[in-house]
């Protein structure tokens, strides 16, 4: 081939991956915005929502999502955490250290509530819904 092809062949596919790159952007941006405690996943259409755990509770206390989506609880207490679920049916609770987290995908609707063992006033709940 001459050089002039193999040119034009080169600035096609540049036109076509930067062309890829912008459809890539407005569609990730479009689709799902991105608020505190959200992070987006937008191969599969659903969110995931991290759940702090504190000294003075879970932030947030309560969330609402979607059948599919997944949370991220994440120790951000100084005290190991013991996360326990009344009902997912757990046989013993999650011990979470500092910084250690803990991943759930909610694929059921209905009430989940959860909470730490010790202190018992750390409480929490997901409402999972069919959106």
């Amino acid at each position: 081939m001459k050089p002039r092809t193999w040119i034009f062949i080169c600035i096609l596919v540049l036109i076509l991956i930067s062309l890829m790159a912008v459809y890539l952007v407005i569609t990730l941006n479009g689709k799902r915005t991105l608020s505190v405690g959200t992070v987006n996943n937008a191969l599969c259409k659903s969110k995931v929502y991290i759940v702090e755990i504190t000294a003075i509770g879970f932030l947030p206390p309560e969330l609402t999502i979607a059948r599919g989506d997944t949370v991220i609880w994440k120790n951000k207490d100084s005290n190991v955490q013991e996360l326990s679920f009344e009902s997912l049916n757990m046989t013993a609770p999650i011990k979470l250290f500092r910084g250690q987290n803990y991943t759930y995908t909610f694929d059921h609707n209905g009430l989940y509530e959860y909470g730490c063992v010790k202190p018992s006033y750390k409480k929490g709940k997901i409402i999972v819904k069919p959106f």
